[in-house]
């Protein structure tokens, strides 16, 4: 069997990246964006009053001027008035263009005000333009913001840059198939001896809040034709292809022999790692890439975070996520020559670093143990590179 580290390299080596694709900007949440965004003018595009209070110049307020004719009001949108005379002042609310004229805003706070006069608090420790943004002091004109994830911030500057579209990866379009004659439907009353299918949803669920496009998501009886026609189908319309169970050593583990039907290449089966050993991994000359996830329920949502979650990230052209390292309070006893990935609940200690307390589970098959936990760490095999057998800090992977 290969090592973890191993099989992420081979992994990687088969990466091809995703498309580009113009979208609305509305509809770019997640994706990776595949331009650079350029400035189309100064940010902010004038002198910009960025307190509600009282414009006026600043020479007659430094000579001693406490007492200012409110002469007219601005708001923001409207375009600029003009200062009139030396002891009169524009009310000015947030937003707004500086006036003509005029280079302080005193606050609302720092006045009082009589009638149609404003009096100024003595004291104040002011200086030309104080509470005013000065044009193009974000961003001045032709600024260039390289590419990035598509999130809040990003959409606020494509949005203010004009980007009603922007250039973003394609999603993956992404195909389930679970398969086990033990498997019946969630909305079914299953028999003593069947399960209901819970892998292909949770996976489902995985990839929706990911924010990928999957296209099918299904449950197969253990019967190889049926199988075998159904990942044909799969392989034709998706880039990735997911498959959980019948990819171990069972006379009904059909999906290793389905694959070689449907022209899939094998890259490796089977990682010395704990949970998860019988994992497939496979591409096709066309580039569709097969996962053949292990049917046991941790297994599977170990090995989708572990390996399929990262790989799309990098299909996608993505920036390497950098993952934290925890503290493990207590490290359990566990085989050195396999790689062990164990959930956790994660807390903060009072010298608030985050530590990782490993709960009971029993075994691969319990899914309902993981409902308390916040992800899980990776503890290193001794076929590693980073084995260390007196590690106390693990790498985290959260759900």
């Amino acid at each position: 069997m290969i090592s973890v580290n191993t099989a992420w390299a081979l992994m990687m080596k088969t990466i091809r990246p995703l498309e580009a694709e113009r979208v609305p900007l509305e509809h770019s949440a997640g994706r990776i964006l595949r331009e650079s965004l350029k400035a189309d003018r100064d940010y902010p595009p004038f002198d910009r009053v960025a307190m509600d209070g009282y414009a006026l110049a600043f020479a007659k307020w430094e000579s001693g001027g406490l007492r200012f004719a409110v002469q007219d009001m601005q708001t923001a949108g409207q375009s600029p008035k003009t200062l009139t005379g030396e002891s009169t002042c524009i009310e000015i609310m947030t937003g707004a263009k500086l006036p003509e004229g005029c280079d302080l805003v005193i606050r609302y706070e720092d006045t009082e005000r009589d009638g149609d006069t404003v009096v100024i608090q003595p004291g104040l420790v002011l200086n030309p333009y104080s509470n005013i943004h000065r044009q193009g002091v974000d961003c001045l004109s032709g600024l260039v913001f390289h590419d990035g994830i598509m999130k809040a911030p990003v959409a606020a500057l494509a949005a203010s840059f004009g980007y009603p579209e922007v250039l973003v990866t394609r999603r993956a379009r992404i195909s389930i198939i679970g398969t086990g004659d033990e498997l019946v439907a969630i909305n079914a009353s299953p028999k003593d001896y069947q399960i209901r299918a819970s892998n292909i949803h949770a996976v489902r669920m995985a990839l929706d809040a990911a924010g990928h496009d999957v296209i099918s998501c299904e449950t197969l009886a253990d019967q190889r034709a049926h199988i075998l026609n159904e990942v044909r189908s799969a392989l034709e319309r998706s880039d990735i292809v997911l498959l959980s169970g019948g990819v171990s050593a069972g006379k009904t583990d059909f999906i290793p022999s389905v694959l070689a039907d449907c022209g899939v290449l094998k890259v490796f089966h089977k990682i010395a790692q704990k949970p998860g050993k019988p994992l497939w991994f496979g591409q096709t000359e066309a580039g569709k890439t097969v996962f053949g996830l292990p049917g046991n329920p941790v297994s599977t949502l170990i090995c989708f975070y572990r390996y399929v979650l990262p790989y799309l990230e990098a299909m996608s052209g993505a920036p390497k996520r950098e993952r934290g390292r925890v503290e493990l309070l207590a490290r359990t006893a566990s085989s050195p020559k396999l790689t062990h990935f164990i959930p956790v609940q994660l807390s903060w200690g009072s010298d608030a670093k985050m530590r990782a307390e490993a709960p009971l589970h029993n075994g691969s098959g319990d899914f309902s143990s993981l409902t308390g936990t916040h992800g899980f760490i990776e503890v290193p095999g001794e076929n590693e590179p980073d084995f260390n057998p007196s590690q106390t800090l693990f790498t985290y992977y959260s759900w």
